[in-house]
Order: C-alpha cells, then sequence, then structure tokens
C-alpha cells in the first residue's frame, strides 16, 4: 500500500488502508480485489492519512470528500454542498490493476503438501483484457524515437509501481495516467510551455 496518503495535494504519510468497495457491494467477491464489469481486476484499498479517510468514512459532519472511478482511473472528489462534488484530481497513489496481473484472492487454488502438510498456492492466469492497437509513428534517424519512448515508458513506469510489468498493456497504462495528470495541470503546463518560449525567442 502507499506510505503517503493518496489525496492528490496531501504529503502527510498514510495510516489508514481505506477499502474502495464496500463488503456490501461486493456481495461474494474478494474483499482485497475487485473485479470490474469490463473484465479489470482491481486492488480494493488505497492508503490514506487519518484526515482524509475521517473524510471519505463520514465520520465527523458527513461525508466531505470520495473517491470515483473515471476512464479506469481514480479521483479524489470534494463535497461542496449537498448535490454538489467537486473534482480535485487523481489520486496521487492509484490502487493495483490490471496492468499488473497481479492474481486476485478468488484466483488461488489451496493445495496441501504432501511433504509438510502446509498448504500450498498455486496461482492461475487471469484472462487477457479484449485490447486494439494505437501506434505512433516515430523518427528512425539520428534520433531514435522507438528507444527513447520505451526509455521513458519504463521510467515513468517505475515511478507508477509498474516496473515489474511486461504487460502489453503497460505503455498505455503509463500513458493514460502521465496524460491525465497532464490534463489535471493544464494551466501550469501552459504556463511552462509560454516561458520555455519566451527563452528560446
Amino acid at each position: 500500500m502507499n506510505e503517503i496518503c493518496a489525496e492528490p495535494s496531501c504529503a502527510l504519510k498514510s495510516v489508514h488502508g481505506h477499502h474502495l468497495w464496500a463488503r456490501s457491494y461486493l456481495r461474494g467477491q474478494p474483499y482485497e480485489w475487485v473485479e470490474l464489469p469490463d473484465g479489470t481486476i482491481v486492488g480494493n484499498k488505497v492508503g490514506l492519512c487519518l484526515v482524509h479517510h475521517n473524510q471519505v468514512t463520514g465520520e465527523i459532519g458527513g461525508y466531505r470528500a470520495r473517491i470515483v472511478l473515471s476512464s479506469g482511473l481514480f479521483w479524489w472528489e470534494k463535497r461542496v454542498d449537498e448535490e454538489t462534488w467537486v473534482r480535485v484530481g487523481l489520486l496521487s497513489s492509484q490502487p493495483p490493476g490490471a496492468a499488473r496481473r497481479e492474481a486476485p484472492h478468488s484466483a488461488v487454488n489451496t493445495e496441501t503438501c504432501p511433504t509438510c502438510g502446509k498448504p500450498k498456492r498455486k496461482r492461475e492466469p487471469l484472462p487477457r483484457r479484449r485490447s486494439k492497437t494505437w501506434t505512433v509513428t516515430v523518427p528512425d534517424d539520428a534520433e531514435v524515437g522507438a528507444e527513447i519512448l520505451d526509455e521513458w515508458v519504463d521510467d515513468i513506469a517505475g515511478i507508477l509501481g509498474f516496473e515489474d510489468e511486461s504487460s502489453r498493456l503497460k505503455r498505455y497504462h503509463v500513458l493514460s495516467i502521465t496524460l491525465a495528470w497532464l490534463a489535471q495541470g493544464r494551466e501550469a503546463f501552459q504556463r511552462d510551455v509560454a516561458e520555455a518560449a519566451e527563452r528560446l525567442s
């Protein structure tokens, strides 16, 4: 679980593991993993500090924040009034998802070792997700574009926790998360681009 609170602007240490889906919603699914309607398997826990955990559990003064799933990513929203919620940004730490290909509890069979009698855990592969191909044309002269992009993807994958991932979808998950983060900081990005253009002119 993430060590720093997943609320986008918080830098405090996470002290509570917040379950994204309640047991009543899961109806028999394993509590630590959730299978979404499209077959994606995601972790059901994210670390929060005490203050932000209280905001999403409604312990004091009702629910003041919530975590929502949109376009495959988890977002933090805060409550403005009884009917209005404002999206603050992406969780700074996303729960493990299908890209990591970690087996959920339901995909683990338990057998007994004939020698020591202890249970052995045998993992079964998850079903492969449906996918499409989306290509990018890159230069292949003095600038080897494919190698440059692969280096950036591998670097960012390490930050996001996908460094051991060999999935065909690793590039997609890295690109979707980083582009969504960039979209959230659009104004700062535009200022940086404008300042860079001024320095070059």
